[in-house]
């Protein structure tokens, strides 16, 4: 059985009051009207029923396979735009109105109908009514008739895969999906949780201001806990699983083994060079920085290495503290500032076999550095005053591509290998861009600010 409902959609220039400053002025939300005809439906049972609609970009709806001739179904959660759920009475003629917010002009969106048809009708078991838009873009002022054909559809249930993982000042490690929903959410840690990584098994590592490093499971409970004795800057994981983590002003770096044990602890009390963040490369070497103004490559074995523990160390610029280090497969980049009242800072790219320096690009106060699998950096940044942020793309050669403004000032960075970005600020929220800095959602669900985002390692470099 096929049914037919009709949408009249309405484009009003409405101007989006978001967080965010676009570098392009042309990037205008508007609001989008639905109309729902629903004489086509009035032969439905039941009083009330259930209705669900989801804005999603064009091209993200799956379709897999059918049971006894009957189509199985689902949506791609990366594609959803917003949601609407409501409720029908098929007896009623007027006209259902929905409203979506989200939309940008001049792209392609589809919808997605599902009704839960009621008891009263032939309906076949565990089906719903489901119809999906074609391709339709808008402008403001426009009108146009977006036609959907409604057809008995299984839902076919799955398992939400974690697109990016968030901690910060509310003490939380939260998992979230692709579509800005949150899967788990971590609560063991008593304070500030500083840095956060993930391992290809699913693990999340994550270390806190309450001197913890803890191991949590892909299903969000606690693996373990490991005491570091000092304020734990970061942490990172290398390919055996081990965990390092760089732990307060006292200059402790500590390495840990996949169950939770002290392997060895490497100290450098005089410089203070491994107070703030750790990161690892692709042979599980260490590279470390702190308030020295030096990187340092560390050999994995630590103080237990058969020569030098210490492979190099270059110094990058002034003196000032190292707050941010990030890898790829040849290259080492630094972010540093000072922390003097109006002081700027910089990003430095370094060779990862010799330390050899191969750029400098002045930034403002530098939060993070986040290296992409294209060879270009990402930059968050706060820009002198509390209240100005801004995001920071550099090419390969060192150039600024582009800045995004924000208020207030930025925490994190992190960008997937599609280019979407996740970035957080100074408040209790964070955002997901597309490739064109165009926002995709802004997740609220915090009580704190954001302070580090990371990403599934299947999805960076």
């Amino acid at each position: 059985m096929t049914k037919l409902i009709q949408f009249c959609a309405t484009m009003l220039a409405l101007i989006f009051l978001g967080g965010c400053s676009f570098t392009n002025p042309s990037d205008t939300h508007h609001r989008m009207q639905l109309q729902l005809d629903r004489s086509a439906i009035s032969n439905l049972g039941g009083d009330q029923l259930p209705m669900q609609a989801d804005l999603l970009l064009e091209g993200n709806i799956v379709f897999e396979g059918e049971q006894d001739g009957i189509p199985l179904f689902y949506t791609r959660s990366s594609g959803l735009i917003q949601r609407y759920r409501g409720a029908i009475t098929p007896d009623n003629p007027a006209s259902h109105t929905l409203g979506f917010n989200r939309v940008i002009a001049g792209r392609s969106y589809q919808i997605v109908v599902q009704i839960d048809a009621g008891e009263e009708n032939d309906a076949p078991e565990d089906a719903v009514l489901v119809g999906i838009s074609d391709p339709v873009s808008v402008s403001p002022g426009q009108q146009t008739t977006v036609s959907i054909e409604l057809d008995w559809m299984i839902p076919v249930s799955f398992t939400p895969e974690p697109a990016v993982y968030a901690g910060g000042f509310d003490n939380t490690v939260r998992s979230i999906d692709a579509s800005g929903n949150q899967i788990w959410v971590f609560e063991g840690h008593t304070d500030d949780v500083r840095n956060i990584t993930a391992d290809a098994d699913g693990y999340v590592y994550s270390s806190s201001r309450d001197e913890t490093v803890r191991k949590i499971t892909p299903e969000g409970q606690e693996a373990w806990s490991f005491d570091v004795g000092g304020d734990a800057m970061s942490v990172a994981v290398d390919s055996m699983g081990n965990v390092y983590t760089a732990s307060g002003f006292g200059g402790v770096l500590h390495k840990i083994s996949p169950s939770g044990d002290l392997i060895w602890i490497y100290e450098d009390l005089n410089t203070g060079s491994f107070q703030n963040h750790v990161a690892v490369d692709r042979d599980d070497n260490l590279y470390v920085g702190g308030g020295n103004g030096r990187v340092y490559r560390i050999h994995p074995d630590g103080p237990d290495a058969p020569e030098d523990t210490i492979l190099w160390n270059s110094y990058i610029g002034s003196g000032n503290t190292i707050w941010t280090i990030d890898v790829d497969d040849m290259y080492v980049y630094a972010g540093q500032y000072s922390t003097l009242a109006g002081a700027g800072g910089t990003v430095s790219k370094l060779d990862l076999e010799q330390g050899a320096l191969e750029w400098t690009e002045t930034t403002f106060r530098t939060q993070t550095v986040f290296a992409d699998n294209l060879g270009n950096v990402y930059v968050a940044e706060s820009a002198g005053e509390p209240t100005d942020g801004i995001l920071r793309k550099i090419d390969s050669d060192g150039d600024t591509v582009w800045t995004y403004e924000y208020l207030p000032s930025l925490y994190s960075v992190a960008v997937n290998t599609d280019g979407m970005i996740y970035f957080s600020p100074w408040s209790p929220h964070f955002y997901k861009l597309d490739a064109d800095r165009e926002e995709q959602w802004r997740f609220n669900d915090v009580t704190g600010a954001v302070r580090t985002l990371a990403l599934p390692p299947g999805l960076r470099n």
